[in-house]
């Protein structure tokens, strides 16, 4: 329910309101264990991966870790982001996320729930579902926008399928079109043409001039997938001033009629994130400030900062009560290549997130090519409540976050040591959606309180994250959070030898819930291979390499292209010329070679 303003008399505005009451914290969450916090001595600060690797063993059993820099980012970068970048030139487009729904699915809960009946009354089970230029195609959007189209037959009849990419946000390629459809009639043709199938509801037209309604900013909704930054010639850009009167921010009470039409609308976005408006950094940082003012507003309308504590329990409020009202933006995976990078250009510092993945320590520098979001750093733009869930990196990679600016970020994490734990805990939350869509982890789109968490046995740890500071996640290690304000950060992924053992893992387990490798876990380990020349590295790329070999061993001991595509994950198919064989070989022996030229020198 709405909470309305209250209304002050004469007497009463000689009383400051006291904020901690309209606002608690509560002290549950205090039981949440601290990640561990490293403050590196200048000396070891000048090599990132060696001193990540010297406290992994450490860290690594929670999950998540801090690194506080020994010195201000103003001292070892070459300029701020402030310096970096034009707040009004920034632009980017946004996705919406309804708090509310983070825990529960609203007419999508339903859709699967349909869709898994179908499937186990009809014998089958959904096909593997593969990304469509590295975006992930969530079957409830799909069929929403085919059958509210007019259902498969008339869509294909009236060559709309173009149409459908681009209202999954897909350009319409006929590459990405025939993809489109050819997953429809594998998963969803024969659920739509049966007596079973889901009904997608209509919104009813609401015809009112009434500006009241919820505290959630309609301007400001959350999360987003841009791939590449919108320009000021081809979008209008929100830029609206600061003004109380704006339709952008409501604050008193909707009508009936209204009100439904907004949980209808939520619960149409409620699997997944829609996409939102188009900001500046500039217009985006007004609306998110407004947004968490008139949010914790006092009831004379005074300023109020809360506190952490206080903005963590409002949160869980929302997502565990579903009674608010909150729609909020977020500018999440903001490719630096179109964007922009909140590292300045002359920042050879190699904690720079576009120095890191590469550094010799990192694997990822073998890989033939650069790849968003996982060797090139993505740009994270946040505005109070909004979240990122509960997922593991790609690849179980390890991943790095940096905080340049604003209020702080809240991360919850769960090491991989209780990932199966975690899972469990999910699945028992959410069956259904887990039956029918068994990576629904990998999708972003769902949080669970850490203090239900813990009550099912998984060891939950967190961190308060401040501009200027670091935080690590390792690999196979489940993390999520929300922003406690306007801030923006940056990420990239990395893997140091130590993430081999992992990367055999992922392999195994992306095929049980037939998911598309981001790269070829292979094609690193043959790069490697030929190139590494640290006598450490290369005999953990050969243990790497036999023990998968040793688990799937073929007849006579050779490694047939069967073999290679699924002991390694092998995606395209040049890479299962039978001359690759031919080369692994030659460089295990060579690589040996070095090896143990390396031992009979240390010997000696």
């Amino acid at each position: 329910m709405e909470r309305e303003a209250a209304k002050l008399s004469p007497k009463e505005t000689k009383t400051k309101p006291e904020q901690t009451d309209r606002f608690p914290a509560d002290k549950k969450y205090e039981s949440i264990p601290q990640a561990p916090v490293f403050r590196p001595t200048v000396e070891q600060f000048k090599d990132p991966l060696a001193y990540i690797n010297s406290i992994r063993l450490q860290a690594e059993k929670h999950g998540i870790c801090k690194i506080i820099p020994p010195t201000p980012p103003t001292e070892w970068l070459a300029k701020t982001i402030e310096e970096t970048i034009t707040p009004e030139d920034f632009l980017f487009q946004t996705k919406r996320q309804n708090v509310r729904w983070l825990a529960r699915r609203g007419v999508s809960d339903e859709f699967y729930c349909k869709l898994t009946e179908f499937l186990n009354k009809s014998e089958k089970e959904l096909k593997a579902i593969p990304k469509i230029l590295g975006k992930r195609v969530q079957p409830y959007f799909l069929y929403k926008a085919v059958t509210v189209a007019g259902g498969y037959n008339f869509v294909t009849a009236q060559d709309l399928w173009g149409e459908i990419a681009s209202q999954l946000n897909l350009p319409p390629l006929p590459p990405v079109v025939e993809q489109l459809k050819s997953i429809y009639e594998d998963n969803l043709l024969d659920f739509e043409n049966s007596p079973d199938k889901f009904i997608v509801p209509t919104r009813k037209a609401i015809v009112s001039n009434s500006k009241s309604g919820m505290r959630a900013v309609k301007a400001a909704g959350m999360g987003m997938q841009c791939v590449k930054a919108p320009t000021m010639n081809a979008i209008h850009v929100d830029s609206d001033g600061d003004t109380g009167n704006s339709s952008d921010t409501e604050t008193d009470t909707d009508t009936d009629n209204e009100q439904q039409a907004m949980d209808q609308e939520e619960e149409e976005e409620s699997f997944g994130f829609a996409t939102g408006r188009i900001y500046s950094l500039a217009s985006f940082k007004k609306q998110a400030r407004r947004f968490k003012r008139d949010w914790f507003r006092a009831p004379d309308r005074t300023p109020y900062e809360p506190s952490i504590a206080q903005i963590e329990t409002e949160y869980w409020n929302i997502v565990e009560n579903r009674t608010e009202h909150c729609r909020v933006h977020y500018g999440s995976d903001l490719d630096v290549k179109s964007h922009g990078s909140g590292f300045h250009v002359d920042s050879s510092n190699p904690w720079n997130l576009n120095i890191l993945p590469t550094l010799p320590k990192s694997l990822l520098r073998f890989l033939p090519e650069h790849v968003s979001g996982i060797t090139i750093p993505m740009m994270y733009v946040g505005m109070l409540f909004s979240t990122f869930c509960w997922h593991v990196e790609d690849d179980y990679l390890f991943s790095i976050n940096f905080l340049h600016t604003g209020a702080p970020k809240l991360w919850y994490g769960v090491s991989s040591y209780h990932c199966t734990q975690f899972e469990q805990a999910m699945k028992d939350a959410l069956p259904d959606l887990f039956e029918v869509q068994p990576d629904l982890l990998h999708h972003l789109t769902t949080m669970l309180s850490p203090i239900e968490l813990a009550e099912a046995g998984v060891p939950v740890v967190k961190s308060i994250q401040y501009p200027g500071e670091f935080m690590i996640t390792f690999p196979q290690a489940y993390h999520g959070g929300f922003n406690t304000g306007f801030n923006v950060a940056e990420a990239v992924n990395f893997a140091t030898p130590d993430w081999l053992p992992f990367g055999a893992l992922v392999v195994r387990n992306y095929r049980l819930l037939k998911r598309t490798h981001i790269f070829s876990n292979i094609e690193l380990i043959v790069n490697a291979l030929q190139l590494e020349r640290d006598p450490n590295s290369i005999k953990q790329l050969l243990d790497a390499f036999w023990e998968a070999d040793k688990k799937k061993s073929p007849p006579e001991g050779k490694l047939s292209t069967w073999e290679f595509k699924h002991v390694f994950g092998i995606s395209k198919a040049h890479y299962l010329m039978p001359s690759l064989v031919k080369f692994v070989m030659q460089s295990v022996i060579y690589q040996q070679s070095v090896v143990h030229a390396a031992q009979i020198s240390s010997a000696v």
